[in-house]
């Protein structure tokens, strides 16, 4: 009994301790990838829309400026997550998480403002609004360029693969991601929604998380079966 006891009390100690440091550390790395993603996106339409700025925009140095910039908001945007939830302890419960200024009672200028209005904008409608704009017009131009040439040439086929991949993983991302800004949403509206039905929230948490998990998951082998030289790389990397 004492070890059933031991083993429940230290996987709540674990839960207690990944809430309130392994989440905020995962929104990080997910709001991160999430704008990589964008940048590419992005490249992607200077190279087919703006080609004679290619050589000028998409540099070695200014690569890496993004990036260390991309982290830096990633860092700054996530940074009160660490704030949201707190450590309990009892000695009938042993550590439990517990929410922090994630109360929507005590902090609801925070819930209503960070966690519903600026999590929603920036990490759900801002990057798929970026992602879909830029592919669309990225569609376009390659249309142009088809009806403009009897065949396609190599390389606008390759830019034509690149695209499909790209607008592969951005319908993927709105699919998968809709269920969890539609669930902030619906909790910003009903905020006694956690009390009243608290087994149905935790359902569509759930839910909501296997959706997320599987756009990360499947988004490997978007890249492995439309780029040739993402194919050629691994192959090489792991002979």
């Amino acid at each position: 009994m004492d070890n059933v006891y031991g083993a429940w009390s230290k996987r709540r100690m674990f839960l207690a301790f990944s809430t309130k440091f392994f989440y905020p550390l995962c929104m990080t790395a997910k709001t991160a990838s999430l704008y990589i993603m964008v940048v590419i996106t992005v490249e992607r339409w200077i190279a087919v829309c703006r080609p004679l700025q290619v050589h000028i925009w998409c540099t070695f140095k200014n690569s890496v400026r993004i990036v260390i910039a991309i982290i830096t908001f990633s860092i700054i945007l996530n940074l009160p997550k660490f704030f949201e939830y707190q450590i309990g302890y009892s000695d009938a419960l042993g550590y439990w998480p517990k929410r922090g200024i994630l109360d929507a009672e005590e902090h609801w200028w925070y819930y209503i403002s960070y966690f519903i209005i600026i999590s929603v904008i920036f990490d759900y409608l801002l990057p798929f609004v970026i992602m879909f704009v830029a592919n669309m017009k990225v569609i376009n131009e390659l249309r142009k360029s088809r009806k403009e040439r009897a065949l396609l040439t190599t390389s606008l086929q390759k830019e034509q693969n690149t695209t499909v991949m790209l607008l592969v993983v951005t319908i993927l991302f709105g699919f998968c991601h809709f269920f969890s800004m539609a669930l902030k949403i619906f909790e910003s509206i009903f905020k006694d929604f956690l009390n009243r039905h608290n087994e149905y929230f935790e359902v569509m948490i759930e839910i909501s998380n296997i959706l997320i998990i599987i756009h990360i998951g499947t988004t490997f082998f978007i890249y492995y079966f439309f780029s040739a030289r993402f194919r050629n790389i691994l192959l090489y990397l792991f002979k």
